[in-house]
């Protein structure tokens, strides 16, 4: 149920993604604009450009140098210095490092475990200053670390503090990710989708049906309809019978029959066929984190939508630049989608979401989001580029839901005249008398076909 929550609301957002995909917004920027000064190293932590008053970071045998408690003070740590030790201790969340100045060894203590941390440059001290090299101070504090030589600036993408500034910026959507998982096995779904675009040789493409779903012992049988009609083909009551369990795909539909020639149809609209989804995600060119939600999704686990939202912040390996500003983009894009979305959680399982965009709306939060920057023609090409109206709305008791969403978006650029549409209705509640679908023993697999394609 939480999923389709989630969906909507994705669906909701991905003009926003687009346009701000487009060009450097907001803070964006203004972190571009101070990166483009290239006669000093600057530090970014996640989208905030660091500023030292007195010492500024040096390079030192190709390790970046800075004040140990600025340092350590911008990544949000609390610092203690023992000046007869010469003992630096600091704390961020779970995590305490210690080190003595001018010595090599960091000691780290992680929920109790302890580890030591070999630095493979010393300190060094500049006007009476102790720097100690960033990356291995932000690396003890498990955090991401990238070097952008173009730009001379040191990368630190911090999972935790971005999450705590998503929250900040985006209340509504953070207590989205936090609503109660809604758990019902029984759910009914009208849709309609419509989509038509060029001008010289226009394109329409419609369809619409519905959906009975039943979920028992993490097991999903879904029964549907669907009418289509566009490029060249068409469909009417088309039926489609479809069963998830244990990562297995198994489809039994003439939709194809009814699009194609049956007699050459290269599936059989009585038999069934299972695809190993697993399989088919891990063959993907997509990170492993989208992998595992993919996986996730068709498993019928709880999947948290701030996993979607943030997995990739949180990841392994060298921080890369246009990462974080990407990142920086969507802190920008969130705080203003922020303002046209409440989320109402009433105890006990019940909760109210609801989203409304206009195209005035759209109108707006460009001009907040891309400020001073934002010529008149510059506006005018985005209104010309996507015409928005979103409507979401669902609403849980605890007993049953009901989530509704009309989503229409239209573009004139380039003169293609394009227009999307997406409407859905889901009913959604428990019933005793649902029972698991029996999976069925003859089908045919395909995975193996899907994956040479």
């Amino acid at each position: 149920m939480k999923k389709l929550t989630a969906a909507l609301i994705a669906a909701s957002m991905t003009f926003s993604c687009a346009v701000c995909g487009a060009g450097a917004a907001g803070t964006t920027a203004s972190i571009s604009e101070k990166l483009a000064d290239t006669s000093e190293i600057h530090i970014l932590y996640n989208d905030t450009v660091v500023q030292y008053e007195d010492v500024k970071p040096v390079n030192t045998d190709g390790r970046v140098m800075i004040p140990f408690r600025a340092a350590l003070e911008n990544m949000g740590a609390t610092v203690n210095y023992e000046d007869s030790a010469r003992l630096v201790t600091a704390t961020k969340g779970d995590i305490t490092i210690s080190f003595t100045l001018m010595d090599d060894t960091i000691y780290v203590n992680k929920n109790g475990a302890q580890s030591t941390v070999t630095m493979d440059v010393p300190m060094i001290i500049v006007e009476d200053r102790t720097l100690v090299p960033i990356r291995f101070m932000s690396n003890a504090f498990d955090m991401q670390v990238g070097w952008d030589g173009d730009t001379q600036t040191v990368i630190i993408m911090d999972y935790d503090d971005y999450l705590a500034k998503f929250k900040s910026v985006a209340p509504n959507l953070a207590k989205l990710t936090e609503l109660p998982e809604a758990k019902f096995n029984k759910s009914s779904t009208q849709f309609s989708f419509g989509l038509g675009y060029g001008s010289a040789e226009p394109v329409s493409i419609s369809a619409s049906g519905t959906a009975q779903t039943e979920t028992v012992d993490n097991t999903s049988k879904i029964a549907a309809t669907l009418d289509f009609d566009g490029m060249g083909m068409s469909a009417k009551d088309a039926s489609a019978e479809m069963i998830f369990k244990d990562g297995k795909l198994y489809v039994k539909t003439n939709i194809v029959e009814q699009l194609t020639d049956s007699a050459n149809s290269a599936l059989d609209g009585g038999k069934w066929y299972s695809i190993d989804a697993a399989r088919v995600i891990d063959g993907m060119d997509i990170t492993e984190s989208e992998k595992a939600l993919l996986k996730d999704l068709i498993s019928n686990n709880t999947v948290q939508m701030s996993n979607a939202l943030f997995e990739d912040v949180h990841t392994e390996g060298e921080a890369v630049l246009d990462d974080a500003l990407a990142l920086s983009s969507v802190l920008d894009m969130y705080e203003v989608m922020d303002k046209h979305i409440s989320v109402t959680d009433s105890g006990n399982g019940a909760y109210s979401v609801s989203v409304n965009i206009t195209g005035d709306d759209y109108v707006n939060m460009m001009k907040e989001i891309y400020g001073a920057s934002l010529t008149a023609e510059d506006l005018q090409a985005l209104v010309d580029m996507m015409d928005v109206s979103v409507s979401v709305k669902v609403d849980c008791d605890g007993e049953k839901a009901q989530q509704d969403a009309n989503i229409s978006i239209g573009s004139n650029a380039s003169g293609e005249n394009m227009k999307f549409t997406l409407t859905v209705s889901q009913s959604s509640q428990n019933d005793e008398n649902a029972a698991a679908a029996q999976i069925p023993a003859d089908s045919v697999d395909i995975t193996d076909i899907l994956l040479s394609k």
